[in-house]
Order: C-alpha cells, then sequence, then structure tokens
C-alpha cells in the first residue's frame, strides 16, 4: 500500500484502511468463489494469500 501525504502532512490513513478493506473484500470474493465451483468435494478449499499489483 502506498501512504499519500495529506495537506497537513500527515499519511492518509483512512486511505491505506480503505485499501486493507478492499483487499479483504475481494479475498472473500475469491475464496467465496472457489468453494462453490468445489461444491460438493471431499477436500476443502485451502486459503492462500492473494498478492496485490503494486
Amino acid at each position: 500500500m502506498r501512504n499519500r501525504i495529506q495537506a497537513s502532512g500527515q499519511t492518509g490513513k483512512a486511505d491505506d484502511d480503505a485499501e486493507a478493506r478492499k483487499i479483504k473484500e475481494r479475498q472473500d470474493r475469491l475464496l467465496d468463489e472457489a468453494l462453490k465451483e468445489t461444491f460438493p468435494a471431499s477436500d476443502p478449499v485451502s486459503p492462500f494469500q492473494i498478492e496485490t499489483e503494486k
């Protein structure tokens, strides 16, 4: 995540939080989709870390 400098000179924590939330939501959607694609199956889907583009 990139830190953005606001007019006050502070980093954009709200922007970082929003980006982290967006990444988490994307991971959740992808995991849900993987579960739907493999259901019913004897082996559960293995969660993994999703790399984001920088």
